[in-house]
């Protein structure tokens, strides 16, 4: 037999092999491409990461694809449409989440008249009494107040003082003092802020009362103290 015979004979007899190997049931070594029916296919489900696959059989709605290092995870994607609301990923956990944007507004409170020695009087917005009950506000949501500062339109005097203290808690009863959010107005200046460094931050749950007590020493000038404080909810 010539050698153009023989060439013709091998390329008939690879044809045969080859197509022998394309009617075979998937088979043999794990994780390799199979050939069955004239279709291409994978003998192993799902195709791994190292194949160039996904490691996933099923395509939950709403969800990604997220690797994590080593393979890929599905990940529930939240329905975040609630107003002030926005979609959040955190890498640690590789989840997704959803975050509320915080609002923040300055509140302004003055005195509304003269205070006198050693006379405590309750402030809040549109509001200014001679008593805790009646000087309350409620809040509808819970919040944070933070930033006060207040100033004064007279200096209260040589070794006198006007403090001025937030006050928060159940409505029902007597609030509670708070540490951070609170000021002193000496002979030094008429302005005072919520501490240096700056004060706590102070949070009141939604449905409590909160209020601003100012107290003259006793030899206290008389003086109209106006604040602000900045509430985030």
């Amino acid at each position: 037999m010539g050698t153009a015979a023989r060439r013709v004979a091998l390329v008939v007899f690879v044809f045969l092999v080859v197509s022998v190997a394309r009617v075979d049931a998937f088979t043999g070594t794990t994780d390799e491409i199979q050939i069955q029916n004239g279709i291409i296919g994978f003998d192993t489900i799902p195709i791994p990461v190292v194949k160039g696959g996904t490691n996933q059989t099923t395509s939950p709605d709403d969800n990604l694809l997220v690797g994590n290092g080593t393979t890929w995870e599905l990940k529930t994607v939240p329905n975040c449409i609630a107003a002030n609301s926005f979609l959040q990923y955190t890498a640690a956990t590789n989840t997704f989440s959803c975050g509320t944007v915080a609002t923040s507004s300055t509140l302004g409170f003055s005195t509304n008249g003269e205070i006198v020695g050693a006379v405590t009087t309750f402030m809040g917005p549109s509001v200014t009494e001679s008593t805790e009950t009646r000087g309350q506000t409620i809040t509808d949501v819970a919040a944070t107040f933070d930033n006060l500062e207040c100033i004064s339109t007279a200096l209260p005097g040589a070794a006198q003082t006007y403090t001025i203290t937030m006050r928060d808690g159940a409505c029902t009863a007597a609030l509670t003092a708070s540490v951070g959010q609170t000021c002193v107005i000496s002979n030094v200046g008429r302005r005072c802020q919520d501490g240096t460094p700056e004060g706590a931050a102070e949070s009141v749950l939604a449905n409590e009362c909160f209020t601003w007590s100012i107290l003259p020493t006793a030899g206290a000038a008389t003086a109209v103290v106006s604040c602000t404080v900045v509430r985030t909810s």
